[in-house]
């Protein structure tokens, strides 16, 4: 016990060995803005990383015909479709732009160490979801709503 009566000693506590004061009242905006960002960009690459290896191998494995049927199966049974486009990246990659947007202005008053990673990666996610929309979201609404119309060299 400490000398002043403490029921907990001072020496070798969490508080002093985690140093939690950086997550607390101390916490500046920017820091805040790239744990946002941080955590939204993992949720990214984490939902990424799902899609690839269990939904897509369902409609590409032997394109076009899984295309079609896969698209069918969607029809036939909306309860059950897969249809993470307006459920889930329609609200997330805007989300993660736009704390890539805020990174990158909360950047330039950081310190010089810290300054060319939170730019580099800031700018690197502004293109890749400038990217996004300017040609996979095009595509992919092209493809979910005109499969019946198009044919196997369309949709390949």
């Amino acid at each position: 016990m400490g000398s002043s009566g403490d029921t907990f000693p001072r020496r070798n506590s969490l508080y002093q060995l985690a140093d939690i004061s950086a997550f607390g009242a101390n916490m500046k905006v920017s820091q805040i803005i790239l744990w946002l960002f941080v955590v939204a960009v993992g949720l990214e690459i984490g939902a990424g990383m799902y899609e690839m290896i269990l939904v897509v191998p369902l409609w590409a494995n032997g394109a076009p015909e899984s295309v079609v049927a896969f698209y069918q199966q969607n029809v036939a049974n909306p309860q059950f479709a897969l249809n993470a486009g307006p459920r889930f990246w329609m609200f997330m990659t805007p989300t993660v732009g736009l704390l890539a947007i805020a990174t990158l202005l909360t950047s330039f008053k950081t310190a010089a160490r810290h300054r060319k990673w939170r730019i580099a990666g800031s700018a690197l996610i502004i293109f890749i979801v400038a990217a996004t929309f300017a040609w996979f979201v095009p595509n992919i609404m092209r493809l979910g709503q005109d499969v019946p119309n198009m044919t196997a060299v369309d949709i390949t």
